[in-house]
């Protein structure tokens, strides 16, 4: 693994953390009632725009019993057992999550150019996300 592939997985993963659960699809509020928002979002950064079936029973080597653990996969199997579950791309969530990013960064110091390199936008896209947070404030 280069070093621009591992910068690139930090940086989506930076922002992955930074989703906020009120911007999320209303698509997700079962699921999020049902195992909580970070259990949620292990599966969604694994399964965004996509679909995941539901075994009806739990075994002990249930491939989503490491990522969420047991209690969490007994209440997916129990509400969703023989149903795929889809999952949301959450395009407007991460948007939203990448924007703050920014902004933090950029609060902190570092220049537009490097942002937005480092998102891969183009610098007047990210100039224009720092101007919009200014003007709120």
């Amino acid at each position: 693994m280069n070093v621009v592939t591992v910068v690139e997985e930090e940086t989506q993963q930076e922002i992955w953390n930074a989703i906020d659960q009120k911007d999320l699809p209303s698509s997700m509020d079962e699921l999020l009632d049902l195992i909580g928002f970070e259990k949620t979002m292990i599966l969604l950064k694994i399964w965004a725009g996509k679909k995941l079936y539901i075994s009806k029973k739990v075994k002990a080597e249930h491939r989503l019993i490491p990522l969420i653990g047991e209690v969490a996969t007994t209440k997916l199997c129990g509400e969703y057992g023989g149903d795929y579950l889809r999952f949301p791309t959450a395009r407007s969530a991460r948007a939203s999550a990448r924007h703050a990013v920014i902004r933090l960064h950029h609060k902190e110091g570092e220049t537009t150019g490097n942002l937005a390199r480092k998102y891969k936008i183009n610098p007047r896209y990210a100039a224009k996300i720092i101007e919009a947070a200014q003007k709120k404030n």
